[in-house]
Order: structure tokens, then sequence, then C-alpha cells
């Protein structure tokens, strides 16, 4: 038997061309805008993780902060911070931590205790830079102690999110 059947609507090619103009005008009008970079300045931010890791090249120690700028301008944008951990770099990275509210006994405890440092509130300075990524600074702790709770909302759910601005809304998404 014969399974060779010829079925002259399922054996055709499928033309799409007709439908060259619609998809020349979906195509266009799905254009994502331009990525604008978070201008220099200070932000308030949230911290949401804080990741120990390796640099690629040298194999040092490296913590990588996830900070969600919370407002007024530029809410829900994200900045990084990346700090590397050397003999030079301590100072800086334990009065990172300390302006964070985290008080270390020992270094060597940072590990396990890196998910303190989440919900922490701080006010940021961002400086761009021509190579490379952009500087963060902690200027300062804007949460007295950093205590996540079921009852208690976070800080992100605190912070001044009552301003909004025009080219902070995305109006044209199809949802």
């Amino acid at each position: 038997m014969n399974d060779t059947s010829y079925d002259p609507i399922l054996d055709t090619p499928v033309d799409l061309s007709k439908y060259d103009d619609d998809y020349r005008k979906a195509k266009q009008a799905d254009t994502p805008p331009p990525f604008r970079p978070v201008p220099d300045g200070k932000y308030q931010v949230i911290v949401e993780n804080v990741e120990l890791t390796k640099t690629r090249t040298t194999g040092n120690p490296m913590l990588k902060w996830r900070l969600r700028i919370a407002g007024p301008q530029m809410a829900d944008r994200i900045l990084w911070k990346s700090e590397v951990i050397t003999e030079r770099t301590i100072p800086y990275v334990t009065k990172n931590l300390t302006l964070c509210g985290l008080n270390l006994q020992t270094f060597g405890e940072l590990p396990g205790r890196l998910t303190e440092l989440a919900n922490v509130r701080l006010e940021v300075t961002k400086r761009g830079r021509t190579e490379g990524p952009d500087d963060v600074y902690f200027d300062r702790n804007l949460t007295a102690i950093a205590v996540p709770s079921q009852n208690q909302p976070s800080a992100y759910d605190q912070a001044d999110r009552s301003v909004v601005y025009d080219e902070d809304l995305n109006d044209d998404l199809p949802f």
C-alpha cells in the first residue's frame, strides 16, 4: 500500500509576501526605545542582592552589589557596584559594609552574612566613566536597621516613589 497521497492545499508552498507591508509596520512599531543610561547624580537605592564572586582576570574575590533605584527619579532602574577585595581595598570594603549596618567580628564570616545586606536603603552617588563600569559611591544609610519581616514592609516598599517623571514611563507597552 502506498502512503503518498497528494493534497493540493497542504503540498503547495505557503506564500507570505502579501503580509510584507503589515510585517514592516509591526516591526517599526515594536522597536524598543533606545537604552538610556542612568544619569550621574545622587539616588536612593535598595540593596537587592550582594554576591561574592571572583574577578575574571586575577581571580581576586569581589563583591557584586545589585542596587535598585527607589526613586523618585529613575525608579526601578538598576545600578551595579563591584568591589574587588585585596589588601589595599579592605578599608573601603569595610567602610561600605559598616555603612550598611553589617559589623563583622572577622572578615571570614562575610560570605555567610551577605543576605543581611538585602533591603538596606542607601543614598548613593553615581558617576559615569568614559571607559569601564560606572562608579557608585555609598553616601549614607537611609535605614536605621534593615529588619526584613513579613509584618513590616521592606525598605523598597517604603521608598518615596510618589513622583513620576514622563521620561520614566513606557506607555507604549502592549499590555
